[in-house]
C-alpha cells in the first residue's frame, strides 16, 4: 500500500467505513418489525397480537444497539478514539446556556404551536393501544430515550465527527442532513423535508458545544411531544395517568 500501513490507511478511510456501517446498521434496525423472532418473543412476554407494544421496545431497544452501542465499542476500539471525540461528553462552548436554551425553546415551541392536522396519528405513536396510563407512558418514554441515544450517535457522533476530520465542516453538515432526511421519507414527505433543516441545526449544535447531549435532548422533546399530541387528539385513545394496567 505504498509504504502505508494497514491501520494508517483504514484510518484515513474512516468516514467513508462509518458510511458504509451505518447502511447495513440502519437498515438492519428498520426491517427489524419484520423479524418474526421478535414478534414471538415479544407475544410470549406478552403482546396482544395484532396490538405490538413490547415488540416496539424491543425494536428500539435493538436500534440502540446496532446504532448505538455496537459502533461505539468498535469505532473507539479500532480507531483507538475517545469516546469524546464522537461527541459522548458534556457540552463546552461560550454562553453555553444560550446553546441549552434557544434550541430548546426551538423544539418546545414547535410542539405547542405546532396544529394537530399537523401530527400523522396513523403513525403516532407506534404503540398502538387505546389506555395511555402512568406505566406504558413511563415505558415509551424510556424505550425512546434509550433508541434515540443510539440514533443520535450514530447520525451526530459517528457519521458527523467522522466526516467533518475527513472533509470539513459543511460537506459532513450536508452528508448528514441528506442521509437524516432520506430516513426520514417513511414517515411523509412533511417529517423528511423538516428532518434535513432540524439536521442542521443538530449538527450546528454538535459542533458548537462538541457534544450529542443538546441534540439528543431536542430529539426526545420532538419525539415525546409527536407521541404525547397524536394520544391526546387521536379519538381512539386517552391518557389515564392515576390507574396502571397490565400488558395486553
Amino acid at each position: 500500500m505504498n509504504e502505508v500501513s494497514e491501520m494508517d490507511w483504514i484510518t484515513a478511510n474512516e468516514a467513508a467505513i462509518a458510511l458504509g456501517y451505518f447502511s447495513l446498521a440502519f437498515m438492519t434496525y428498520y426491517f427489524s418489525s419484520h423479524y418474526k423472532w421478535i414478534k414471538k418473543l415479544a407475544q410470549h412476554l406478552g403482546d396482544v397480537p395484532g396490538e405490538p407494544e413490547i415488540q416496539v421496545y424491543m425494536e428500539r431497544l435493538l436500534g440502540f444497539l446496532f446504532l448505538g452501542l455496537i459502533p461505539v465499542i468498535c469505532f473507539s476500539v479500532i480507531f483507538t478514539r475517545p469516546l469524546s471525540f464522537y461527541g459522548i461528553t458534556l457540552p463546552k462552548a461560550e454562553l453555553l446556556w444560550l446553546w441549552w436554551l434557544i434550541p430548546l425553546a426551538l423544539v418546545i415551541s414547535l410542539n405547542i404551536f405546532r396544529p394537530a392536522r399537523g401530527v400523522n396519528i396513523s403513525f403516532y405513536p407506534q404503540v398502538r393501544k387505546t389506555l395511555w396510563d402512568r406505566k406504558r407512558t413511563l415505558n415509551n418514554s424510556l424505550s425512546w430515550l434509550v433508541y434515540l441515544a443510539g440514533y443520535e450517535f450514530i447520525f451526530r457522533g459517528l457519521l458527523f465527527f467522522t466526516c467533518l476530520s475527513s472533509f470539513g465542516l459543511i460537506p459532513a453538515i450536508m452528508i448528514n442532513c441528506a442521509l437524516y432526511s432520506i430516513s426520514h421519507i417513511p414517515k411523509g414527505a412533511g417529517e423528511a423535508f423538516g428532518a434535513f433543516f432540524m439536521g442542521i441545526v443538530f449538527c450546528v449544535v454538535t459542533w458548537a458545544t462538541g457534544s450529542l447531549l443538546i441534540p439528543l435532548a431536542m430529539h426526545m422533546i420532538i419525539a415525546l411531544g409527536n407521541d404525547f399530541k397524536a394520544v391526546a387528539i387521536n379519538p381512539q385513545m386517552h391518557f389515564n395517568l392515576k390507574d396502571d394496567q397490565k400488558f395486553g
